[in-house]
């Protein structure tokens, strides 16, 4: 090289050019060019090998992919696969899927849940990429048949990248077959159990149903003494083992997840006192202390599963009942506990007893399912072994969770703490006070401050004076309270009604105190007995719902039940109305019978063979026969009755049939007969069927007369305005409005047994869009003029009550 430099230097400069001058330099020169040309190639030879590893590694990282991975644009659809989407989609390389395919949602299939193929006219669209780009908070999902048929259920992801101003997709799909296989199959075999249990429970309580209905008939006729003792041993065997169907099946709906809590408004002094005071026999008969304490400075109304929580009580009570020994004492306490929140009350529920206690090895496993303090327990005590579970699982669906302190030997405390909704009742206590104020006896008793507390938290208007001040006044007919018994006598005397606090009272007194007194024996253990006892005292007594021994209904009634025992059962029942119902076996035969006859009420069971009951059903419906049908199952789980109602139904009984249930259907079916005839009333009411209707009402809530009066004038208040509104809702045309005061009046007519425009009320409360809208106005029409007749004669009504006997 250096030769042919100098060469073309002499030719330039000539021959005589001295190269001595620079030659060295041009020589370094030159090295320096070698060797960064030397450099540079081991430099590129350098990067090639980076790039040509890093492509390896890429390669082999995307072809080591569980998944299917693959990489496509808007222009050339897939550019890049791994090996698993050969091997899934049994294909040899990307140019023979391309040959065959332009777009893999071509192989997606068809089904709700999953991303859908494309159209025939558009078999290239990427409409499924962009739903997955759009959306990526949720799922997405592909079922997609291979080449050989085989269907794959994949899960969908996308990532989007931009490379040269052109979109650029990376695809994963994650094969999610197995799981959903399992899922399926959990859900089949949840429907499985679902309808296991629901069969069960038909095939156990059918022949409960007809043991404990005969028992009641036996029950009811004469009996010597040993034999009512074997039928209430074989009532009560009867209620063990109903209660062990209702813990499986309540077991089952919880760990289905399926159990929802139902709130409604509660008044905790009343709903929640008779879910505690069933048990005051059992204790009585165990000879056990059994104490109920609920706070009074608890509201009135709060928002509860009324339903759970009284599950949950009885549950810890009998368990209490059960393990507590005679003499024992079994504590409940319903406390208000503070709270931040206005709008909210914090309640701990407790129940105390001095029963066998659980060891402490066992306190951790207590809430388990079929679990019990110790493997005896069964045999001596019995239970499923689900009552605190279920209980555990139904405090966590309130968002609290069930605690347990206990020594061995000594007793136990379950308790838990939930937060409700407080919400306001249109009918407190202090609105409930028929003849106000009530009168607090002065005393030197102990509990008499106690009892002015109470009726300040109830809100109640009361006034303290001296026996002698209120026996020398003119005042008849309120609530007395007094702490002495002797005074009870001549307040009784006096008309009025009478509550005694008093401890210690001894067994003479107790036996000879007047049975129209209200006696509160222990204050101090549950105040909040005070608050029951000035409402029953303002109404009328609790008295056991008895059915009428003989009441002749006029029904003609179709019973549809293929068990032989119950179809006997049911006959019987109904002899004592003088009812003489038709039967079928089955579905089949109850349809058939129904378009051959015109009956009143059909009682239907639902599990029957040829055609069950709901399908039954079905067919008069849709043979247009439009006669009530009230359900007949064993079913017991939660949902059947707004299935049933569904389906076309009217209503629902359940097995074993409680003689007062049936009652209530037939009466009410009864009543509908009379309902059909309503638009015949006349629009003027006449002054005798008022003073009737008052008649009853005075004798079924035991009224006298100046109650009943003031009780008259109240409706009378109310009901102006009721009318002006209704009238107000009909000028706009507004029927939801229309329907919601009639519910209102509807309750305000029934407690003055105004039975027949309450009826009126009922059905334009309850119609729905199949119901004329002509004949809703009309009946509404109706319903207000006759309202207007009874204002017409309010001072004749009040005049006419003075004269009630």
């Amino acid at each position: 090289m250096h030769d042919l430099l100098k060469e073309q230097i002499k030719d330039n400069l000539g021959e005589e050019f001295d190269f001595s001058m620079f030659a060295d330099k041009t020589q370094l020169l030159l090295e320096d060019i070698a060797n960064s040309y030397a450099k540079y190639d081991e430099t590129t030879q350098q990067l090639k090998d980076k790039i040509e590893r890093e492509e390896k590694y890429n390669h082999m990282l995307f072809n080591s992919q569980d998944n299917v991975v693959f990489t496509m644009d808007s222009i050339n659809g897939l550019t890049s696969v791994n090996e698993k989407f050969f091997e899934t989609f049994d294909f040899d390389s990307l140019i023979e899927f391309q040959c065959e395919h332009k777009c893999l949602c071509e192989l997606f299939i068809e089904k709700d849940g999953f991303l859908s193929p494309p159209t025939l006219m558009d078999v290239s669209s990427t409409e499924w990429i962009d739903i997955v780009l759009e959306n990526p908070e949720l799922e997405h999902r592909a079922l997609i048949k291979n080449r050989a048929g085989i269907n794959t259920i994949f899960k969908v992801l996308i990532s989007s990248l931009v490379l040269n101003n052109e979109p650029f997709m990376i695809v994963n799909l994650i094969d999610v077959t197995v799981i959903e296989e399992a899922k399926e199959m959990a859900e089949t075999s949840e429907k499985l159990k679902s309808t296991f249990m629901a069969n069960m429970s038909h095939e156990i309580r059918t022949p409960m149903n007809g043991i404990f209905g005969f028992t009641k008939l036996l029950r009811n006729s004469p009996l010597n003494h040993e034999q009512q003792r074997f039928t209430k041993l074989i009532e009560h065997s009867t209620h063990t083992l109903l209660k062990l169907v209702d813990d499986i099946l309540d077991f089952s709906k919880i760990e289905s997840g399926k159990l929802e809590l139902d709130l409604v408004e509660v008044n905790p002094f009343t709903e929640l006192r008779s879910a505690a005071t069933v048990f005051l026999p059992k204790a009585k008969e165990k000879n056990i202390n059994y104490r109920i304490h609920i706070d009074a400075q608890i509201s009135e109304c709060l928002s509860m599963d009324n339903l759970r929580v009284s599950q949950i009580l009885t549950n810890l009570l009998n368990n209490a009942l059960k393990f507590t020994a005679i003499k024992g004492t079994i504590d409940l306490r319903i406390e208000k506990l503070e709270n931040s929140d206005d709008s909210k009350e914090t309640l701990k529920f407790s129940v105390e007893d001095t029963g066998i206690g659980i060891a402490e090895e066992r306190l951790k496993s207590i809430f388990k399912s079929f679990i019990q303090a110790d493997s005896s327990t069964t045999r001596n005590f019995g239970g499923s072994g689900l009552g605190l579970t279920i209980s555990a699982s139904l405090c966590a669906l309130m968002g609290s969770e069930l605690k347990v302190t206990s020594v061995e030997g000594e007793g136990s405390c379950f308790y838990f703490v939930v937060s409700f909704d407080k919400c306001e009742m249109s009918n407190t206590l202090s609105k409930q006070i028929l003849n106000p104020p009530i009168y607090l006896l002065k005393s030197y008793n102990p509990m008499f401050d106690k009892v002015a507390l109470q009726l300040k938290y109830f809100k109640l208007d009361f006034v303290v004076l001296s026996m002698d001040e209120l026996m020398n006044s003119d005042k008849k007919e309120h609530i007395a309270i007094t702490f002495e018994s002797w005074n009870c006598q001549p307040l009784l005397q006096n008309e009025h009604n009478v509550i005694l606090v008093q401890e210690d009272l001894g067994q003479k007194l107790k036996d000879e105190l007047d049975s129209n007194v209200y006696h509160i024996e222990s204050f101090s253990d549950y105040p909040s007995e005070l608050y029951n006892a000035i409402l029953e005292l303002n109404y009328t007594p609790n008295e056991e719902e008895v059915v009428a021994e003989e009441e002749d209904l006029q029904l003609e009634i179709l019973i549809a039940e293929d068990y032989d025992i119950n179809r006997i059962l049911i006959n019987e029942m109904l002899l004592k109305y003088n009812l003489i119902p038709d039967f079928a076996i089955n579905g089949e035969e109850a349809v058939l019978m129904a378009q051959q006859k015109d009956y009143d009420l059909v009682l239907m069971d639902i599990n029957m063979p040829v055609l069950n009951g709901i399908d039954a059903t079905t067919e008069l419906r849709e043979l247009g026969i439009n006669t009530p049908i009230v359900a007949l199952t064993a079913n017991a789980l939660e949902g059947d009755r707004e299935h049933f109602l569904s389906v076309g139904m009217d209503d629902y009984i359940s097995k074993p049939i409680n003689p007062q249930s049936l009652h209530t259907v037939l009466v009410k079916y009864s009543n509908e007969q009379e309902t059909e005839v309503l638009p015949e009333v006349e629009e003027v009411y006449e002054l005798e069927n008022i003073l009737a209707s008052l008649k009853s009402a005075k004798d079924t809530m035991h009224f006298n007369n100046a109650i009943l009066v003031r009780l008259f004038e109240s409706f009378m208040n109310n009901t102006t305005t009721i009318v002006e509104e209704v009238t107000a809702a009909m000028e706009k045309e507004d029927k939801e409005a229309v329907k919601a005061k009639m519910h209102g009046l509807r309750g305000i007519l029934r407690s003055l047994q105004i039975n027949d425009i309450a009826d009126m009320c009922e059905k334009l409360e309850y119609s729905d869009e199949s119901f004329d809208l002509n004949a809703f106005w009309s009946l509404t029409i109706k319903v207000l003029t006759l309202l207007k007749s009874i204002h017409g004669q309010e001072e004749e009504v009040k005049e006419g009550i003075s004269h009630l006997d």
